[in-house]
């Protein structure tokens, strides 16, 4: 577990400096989640059921506006989806974005961010995953 919050923690800082979380960060919380799932005794169906819930609501908002949701935050939530199960992932996304929200609400109050600002939105979902997580 703590490998998984070291993770979770670096990929939240690498998205806010660089608003990109590299390919190594998911991949690991991955291996992670396969490893776990062999010590577990839940169904693969039910690891990549999870990956599918927790990519698919990003992919779409990505379709739906391009540029609005970046490919690492898709592949972060499949990953997390893959660690933690459909219903995990789906308790991360809420949490997460609910974290996010509350960041723009007080970003865009004190006025150090407008409407139109780009956030990073690895940081609110990693926390999620982590709160979920634990």
């Amino acid at each position: 577990m703590l490998p998984v919050a070291a993770v979770l923690a670096r990929t939240a800082y690498v998205d806010y400096k660089r608003k990109r979380i590299p390919n190594r960060y998911p991949l690991f919380l991955l291996c992670s989640g396969v490893l776990y799932a062999m010590s577990q005794p839940m169904h693969v169906a039910f690891r990549a059921t999870g990956a599918l819930a927790g990519a698919a609501p990003l992919l779409l908002v990505a379709l739906i506006r391009p540029g609005a949701m970046g490919g690492g935050d898709i592949k972060l939530m499949a990953a997390g989806g893959c660690l933690l199960g459909p219903e995990g992932v789906l308790r991360a996304l809420a949490l997460g974005f609910g974290i996010a929200g509350a960041q723009c609400a007080y970003l865009l109050a004190t006025r150090r961010a407008g409407p139109r600002d780009a956030l990073a939105l690895g940081p609110a979902l990693c926390m999620g995953l982590w709160l979920a997580f634990f």
